[in-house]
């Protein structure tokens, strides 16, 4: 090949070969347009524990203690739900939306009042794109993610907010479900970005 795209730096670096370039993961720009209105308060994540082995495991309880100090708050799962309790220690079962199909998939995301994408520190992670990030700050929802590269990337630009720890993963969405208007200051801030 003259060419080889790739989404991350890690992967032009194991797949390129010499000749291989970025093509960074983007969104579809209608979802910039699509209103951000969650009917209900919820932090929530998009994918499947079963495709996401120890990634939500990270949080090490974190999430759960944010719910528990807000009992008006949910979480909400975008895919399947089963694992999602334990993994995340949450005191209350999750929602879920199962596998919206793909046309509906950015405004079910506007159901998140705060979105999460923690990844475990694996080396399959570390070559992922900021997809997940990119999909959520581009409909409206503020989001906290774990440090990957890429991740790490979009949060340079302005989208989202970065949980190195259990600590700052409880901090970070305690503060974004606690105030309104850190929470809009976050979210409109990523939008733009995307």
């Amino acid at each position: 090949a003259d060419a080889v795209t790739c989404t991350t730096k890690s992967l032009v670096k194991r797949y390129g070969y010499g000749h291989g370039y970025i093509l960074p993961n983007l969104v579809p720009e209608r979802y910039l347009d699509i209103e951000h209105k969650p009917p209900i308060r919820a932090i929530g994540w998009s994918g499947h524990v079963g495709t996401h082995p120890q990634d939500l495991d990270i949080t090490t309880g974190a999430i759960g203690r944010s719910l528990d100090s807000d009992p008006t708050c949910a979480f909400l799962t975008i895919g399947s739900p089963w694992g999602v309790q334990d993994a995340l220690k949450l005191t209350r079962e999750p929602m879920a939306i199962e596998w919206a199909p793909f046309h509906q998939y950015a405004a079910e995301m506007t159901k998140l009042t705060i979105g999460i994408v923690p990844l475990a520190p694996t080396k399959f992670n570390a070559g992922k794109s900021s997809l997940k990030m990119s999909e959520m700050a581009a409909v409206g929802v503020p989001v906290v993610a774990s440090p990957t590269p890429d991740n790490v990337r979009l949060n340079n630009l302005g989208v989202g907010l970065i949980a190195h720890t259990p600590a700052q993963w409880e901090r970070h969405v305690t503060h974004l479900m606690k105030d309104p208007h850190y929470r809009a200051e976050i979210a409109e801030q990523g939008r733009e970005v995307m």
